[in-house]
């Protein structure tokens, strides 16, 4: 475990850092720590939905000249969704997160979670950096527009009803890197997987009717999770829909489910919820590769959600996938090779 360097928040603007080249890459945490600090002129301050974490708009990891790999987007989420996913990845996580707003000055605080392996225990997907000059693994951070100067809403804060209301963010975001180092032959004799790729991305689709509403999904990858963020209105909200399936090649439905009985299975195998208007379909909940949706050998893949509630903009899904994605024979270690 290393603690890195800080990057400090410069309003919509982005943060980069090469991370070093050094032992088998597991997994980062960021912890950002920062003060608000509000002005109000008589009037009010409120924190918008997707507040603290919202101070990250995007958040990357880019693989670059790995095993013959070219450019690879690992990781990209926004703070929100990274959020989400480290609640689902392990149920009743609560992020230790602070955002008050009050007259003055307000400590920010929150945690995120950047997995490059699979899991806890499972290393499929670890990049082995150690002495690959090659290599280049890249962080950045496309920081919120988290300042507000006068009544109306940034990315975390909503002011209103003052004449002279302000709100200013100062903070930095701490890189704390998790890596392992194996003994000769450790990795191989443990079982490691190294012919994947462990990728976590997202993508928005507007509501704009009633009826089926259907989200295209990428094959060609092993299905882990599939996350849905549903919003109406500007809010997260449950209810949005009454059914949702997974159609495989436009006729085969395996998953078929009503919203309500969704979110009761969810607190039957977490016992919790998740977060309002967040639904998972969880692959990966025995910890094992048991239930991955293989969609390899798919052509077409897709979710379709029955909407029911009146659209009011902005509305939309978006859809936070976590896949694994075999390798090509040159991105593999050969045995002549193998460390």
């Amino acid at each position: 475990m290393r603690r890195g360097p800080g990057l400090v928040f410069v309003n919509n603007d982005r943060s980069e850092f090469a991370l070093p080249n050094v032992d088998r890459w597991h997994r980062i945490w960021l912890r950002f720590v920062g003060t608000m600090t509000v002005t109000l002129g008589g009037g009010t301050a409120v924190v918008t939905a997707e507040a603290p974490y919202s101070v990250m708009r995007q958040i990357r990891l880019t693989l670059q000249g790995y095993r013959g790999l070219g450019n690879t987007v690992l990781y990209s989420l926004s703070g929100f969704q990274a959020a989400v996913f480290a609640r689902v990845e392990n149920p009743n996580y609560t992020d230790n997160n602070t955002q008050a707003v009050g007259a003055g000055a307000n400590a920010w605080t929150f945690n995120l979670l950047l997995p490059i392996s699979v899991g806890e225990t499972d290393f499929a997907g670890m990049l082995t950096l150690a002495g690959d000059r090659t290599a280049t693994l890249v962080l950045s951070i496309d920081w919120g527009n988290a300042n507000q100067t006068g009544n109306g809403t940034s990315d975390v804060i909503t002011l209103a009803a003052g004449a002279a209301n302000s709100a200013v963010l100062t903070g930095t975001a701490t890189i704390v890197s998790e890596t392992f180092q194996f003994l000769r032959g450790e990795a191989e004799r443990l079982g490691i997987r190294e012919d994947i790729i462990h990728q976590i991305s997202a993508k928005r689709d507007n509501i704009v009717a009633l009826g089926n509403l259907p989200v295209d999904l990428t094959v060609g990858v092993l299905y882990l999770r599939l996350i849905y963020l549903a919003r109406n209105n500007g809010l997260f909200a449950n209810s949005i829909f009454d059914l949702f399936e997974l159609v495989v090649e436009d006729s085969v439905r395996p998953y078929s489910l009503n919203e309500d009985q969704w979110r009761g299975q969810t607190r039957y195998r977490n016992l919790s919820d998740y977060p309002v208007g967040v639904y998972a379909q969880d692959r990966y909940w025995t910890r094992t590769w048991r239930d991955v949706y293989d969609a390899s050998a798919l052509t077409r893949l897709q979710a379709s959600f029955n909407v029911i509630a009146a659209v009011v903009a902005p509305a939309d899904i978006s859809t936070v996938r976590e896949v694994a994605i075999p390798t090509p024979a040159a991105a593999r270690r050969t045995n002549a090779n193998a460390a």
